[in-house]
């Protein structure tokens, strides 16, 4: 992982998650650990689980990033660091975060804005804070009401991270 993706982790957990009570359960989209990984942010405060496509270093759970055995509503925080960009259908990613968040809960999502290919297995996507924004048009037309709590791309590093932190108001009516 590189020092600003671990760094820009770090604020969200400093800025976004003192107020969310102990226990709560964060679902980390992406977890195989290839060059580092944020569970030491999490725990011991928080439940984590390390979700990915393949068994490895941090995964608890293997499955598609489109269909999670969660139900629905049974996170609190849901992150993703570095994977967007490997992900050919994001978006449909994004909507299954949706789907297995809380109302109230907060989606932190770290991508790259620059930098160069670096295919694991591919390398699709770059992200802007219009990418976000994006990002809840497309949940809003599922259902799902979402806002972006913060949303910036750091300047510092070749990756430049885009960083988008969306809060979950309410889930589609039943």
């Amino acid at each position: 992982m590189h020092p600003t993706a671990e760094q820009n982790a770090q604020h969200f957990v400093d800025t976004h998650c003192g107020d969310i009570s102990a226990n709560s359960i964060v679902i980390d989209f992406g977890a195989y650990d290839v060059n580092g990984c944020l569970r030491e942010l999490f725990e011991p405060k928080f439940k984590y689980i390390g979700i990915d496509q393949a068994e490895g270093p941090n995964v608890d759970v293997v499955c598609s990033n489109r269909k999670t055995p969660f139900d629905n509503e049974y996170a609190d925080i849901i992150i993703s660091t570095s994977c967007f960009e490997h992900d050919a259908c994001f978006w449909m990613t994004f909507l299954e975060m949706c789907r297995i968040l809380k109302p109230g809960g907060l989606i932190y999502i770290n991508a790259p804005s620059a930098g160069f290919y670096h295919g694991y297995p591919g390398d699709c996507w770059r992200f802007y804070p219009d990418s976000w924004k994006a990002l809840v048009s497309w949940a809003e037309e599922h259902g799902y009401a979402m806002t972006i709590v913060e949303s910036y791309t750091d300047p510092r590093g070749e990756w430049k991270d885009a960083v988008g932190v969306f809060k979950k108001v309410s889930s589609p009516a039943q």
